[in-house]
């Protein structure tokens, strides 16, 4: 098998260059061309800038992968030699990679607003007892139009949410901010190929975590 391509070249860093970001944002892609640069664009509007951003290629077949590499090194990207079958695996090699004290989740088809990561992040150095936040995600239609809160009515407020969840798996993956390698020591992507592996991820948090 060969190894996972990266783009780009870097020279020697500096000391600055080398220190760790605060926010790694991650992004599984297979064939994403009809929505990814909006995507990724959503990323790079983002007010808060301290990040890094990996960007794993499942093996597509359209031009994701091209799209990808027009951002030059902005983006740090890899692209698996063969198709997982399973968009959790391309997640997980990209949080295998990420440097940041916490690791921003967001797919292919998603957008972010341009205070996501400022605002999550304030709320993860509040509370140091959560591994993890999500916030509300707003549903829209191709045209970007706003039409309702996914799941709204069913997000319980901060805090326990182990039964709400058994009952409706209310949590958006765009949304999510992880401490640290939490999502990685949670659960083995390889071993994940049930529909509901999200759902397997979340209580695996929760069993870690009263919070």
């Amino acid at each position: 098998m060969d190894a996972p391509e990266q783009n780009g070249s870097r020279a020697a860093a500096s000391p600055a260059a080398e220190r760790p970001p605060m926010v790694s944002v991650v992004m599984p892609v297979y064939n994403g061309a009809r929505t990814l640069r909006e995507a990724i664009d959503s990323v790079w509007a983002q007010t808060f800038a301290d990040f890094e951003f990996i960007v794993v290629d499942d093996a597509s077949t359209d031009d994701s992968a091209e799209i990808v590499r027009s951002y030059g090194d902005r983006i740090r990207f890899v692209r698996r030699p063969a198709n997982s079958g399973i968009c959790e695996v391309a997640r997980s090699e990209g949080l295998a990679l990420a440097r940041g004290r916490y690791s921003a989740l967001i797919d292919q088809d998603d957008l972010w607003e341009p205070r996501k990561l400022e605002r999550q992040v304030a709320f993860m150095e509040a509370h140091s007892e959560l591994p993890l936040s999500h916030t509300y995600a707003w549903v829209i239609d191709g045209e970007g139009k706003r039409s309702e809160i996914r799941h709204e009515g069913r997000i319980p407020k901060t805090g326990p949410c182990a039964r709400e969840l058994l009952g409706h798996c209310f949590i958006t993956i765009s949304t999510i901010m992880v401490r640290g390698r939490a999502w990685l020591e949670a659960g083995n992507a390889a071993e994940l190929r049930a529909a509901n592996s999200d759902f397997l991820y979340f209580f695996s948090l929760l069993r870690k975590s009263p919070a």
